[in-house]
């Protein structure tokens, strides 16, 4: 339920539910199982597009801190190559990413993308995903080389895996020419 509500864009519904299966968890898993990292992303990911939808900084920090709490819990549980680590490496990226932090946002990411090469292989288009958020990040610091070839590694195996007109090549293609024009204005690098 609380998935559906976030859907909807009904926030304080998603957390109430959240909440609610968060208390049962507790009771019949206890506080560390990797069911309560689940719900500790979901709850991160309403804190995160609230923050997104202009509700303030202090949503960021919610966000950052269930990210947290399920990183921690899965890396204790799981260890650390499970497939489950992705979710949270993903999501405390975007937080930094979000807050001007791209060289933290870079560093989780890539600890994403480790993950998922091992995980699901190099062209898997969730990996294309990964290298586009990289590609993101290194824009975000300046880094336009770096940018460039991760974009270029997003953008062929998006194509070969969803096809030329697929809305993540669409995506990858935007963000390499809004950094064409940046750089070709003589910013740095």
């Amino acid at each position: 339920i609380g998935r559906a509500h976030a859907k909807k864009g009904e926030s304080d519904k998603a957390l109430k539910s959240f909440n609610k299966s968060l208390v049962i968890q507790f009771k019949h898993l206890g506080r560390d199982h990797p069911n309560v990292a689940i719900s500790y992303n979901n709850i991160g990911n309403v804190h995160l597009n609230k923050a997104g939808a202009g509700f303030g900084r202090g949503e960021y920090a919610k966000a950052l801190e269930f990210f947290e709490k399920a990183l921690a819990i899965d890396l204790k549980k799981l260890g650390p190559n499970h497939i489950n680590l992705i979710y949270s490496y993903n999501n405390i990226g975007a937080v930094h990413a979000a807050t001007f932090k791209p060289k933290k946002a870079l560093e989780f990411y890539k600890k994403a993308l480790a993950i998922m090469l091992k995980k699901m292989g190099p062209t898997h288009p969730a990996v294309a995903t990964a290298y586009n958020n990289i590609g993101l990040a290194h824009d975000g610091n300046g880094d336009w080389v770096g940018a460039l070839k991760s974009y270029q590694k997003s953008l062929a195996i998006s194509i070969k895996q969803l096809g030329a007109d697929h809305p993540l090549v669409a995506s990858t293609y935007n963000a390499m020419a809004n950094g064409y024009a940046y750089y070709e204005k003589g910013s740095p690098k």
